[in-house]
């Protein structure tokens, strides 16, 4: 469960830099911050860079890499649909595909 934040720029409407928060609600009960950039390739395909910051006992940094698609669902709302793949280690690389509802404001 979490939430990103985009901070869309008008003169490079392609490049869109991210924060986002994350909260694993199975055991153990870990945190991510996200700090990134989604590069849109088409008007609503784009592929997501970041880093990984984890936020528990044991401090770690990896890198995040994913591709998704935007769908309109009014005026400014939109559906996405995203697969993230997190790269901590070699015998951890965490896999996540996500939902997410989202407004532009």
């Amino acid at each position: 469960m979490g939430v990103d934040l985009g901070f869309k720029i008008k003169a490079v409407p392609w490049l869109v830099p991210t924060v986002g928060f994350w909260l694993q609600l199975e055991r153990p009960h870990i945190g991510t911050f996200r700090p990134g950039i989604k590069w849109y390739l088409l008007t609503r395909l784009f592929i997501r860079t970041s880093m990984l910051v984890l936020l528990s006992s044991e401090s770690a940094v990896g890198f995040l890499g994913g591709f998704g698609v935007e769908f309109i669902l009014w005026r400014d709302g939109f559906l996405t649909i995203e697969t993230q793949v997190g790269f901590w280690n070699i015998d951890w690389i965490p896999v996540d595909f996500l939902l997410g509802i989202g407004h532009r404001f």
